[in-house]
């Protein structure tokens, strides 16, 4: 659109036409009409099933993908967890929200303590603090690519592949298991660390089945 007005602009200059540039507006675009970026939540839960391997990928992937499906990380927030962020005697975990910039603590579940205890197991001993590190020395924190590559790699495996397939997809596939469980559009926004109220309406639009239950009700009287 920002061409072609420029275009018109010049012809105008031109005397080939006359100067329509401001007439020209650009589509009305919604991140809500978008598709969804979810899976759904028995294909995260089976996926977690899956993982449970003892040799070191597997158990830092476990450990990974409990963490994100949990707690709807986003990749950059997984890799920026660090060691001292988990308290054991309180049982929480302390994370950093990408958007809002801010610390959040949440209650650790059973199953992602014992999951991160038993990667931590056998971590390797190295000065970096980061949660997550390299599988091979020189030992470093593994970044957001990281992430896409050990959940991907895993939802191909069990057949897969189509749609969304990174650790987004699993935040989103948390958000509407939230949704379905009761939370409020309100408190999932808290609970992902988003930074505009409006945000998880992007997650409620999904739901087609509970949307359906709010349209079914009589307006008799009302109109």
């Amino acid at each position: 659109m920002q061409a072609l007005r420029i275009f018109v602009r010049y012809a105008h200059t031109q005397g080939w036409c006359p100067d329509f540039s401001d007439c020209i507006k650009a589509p009305y675009h919604s991140r809500l009409g978008t598709p969804s970026q979810g899976r759904a939540w028995d294909e995260v839960v089976q996926l977690l099933e899956a993982t449970n391997g003892k040799n070191h990928p597997s158990v830092r992937a476990r450990a990974a993908l409990m963490l994100i499906s949990t707690y709807a990380l986003r990749s950059s927030e997984a890799s920026r967890l660090l060691l001292s962020d988990f308290d054991w005697k309180k049982q929480t975990v302390t994370m950093r929200r990408s958007k809002r910039g801010r610390k959040q603590r949440l209650p650790l579940r059973a199953e992602v303590t014992r999951a991160v205890l038993n990667y931590i197991r056998i971590r390797p001993r190295c000065p970096v603090r980061n949660l997550f590190v390299t599988l091979r020395p020189p030992f470093r924190s593994i970044g957001k690519g990281s992430f896409y590559c050990l959940t991907s790699r895993r939802l191909k495996k069990l057949g897969i592949a189509s749609g969304r397939i990174g650790p987004h997809a699993l935040r989103h596939a948390r958000a509407m298991q939230l949704l379905r469980g009761g939370m409020t559009i309100r408190e999932i926004g808290d609970f992902l660390g988003q930074r505009h109220p409006e945000s998880p309406l992007f997650y409620a639009k999904f739901d087609v089945e509970m949307l359906r239950e709010v349209a079914d009700f009589s307006l008799e009287g009302l109109i």
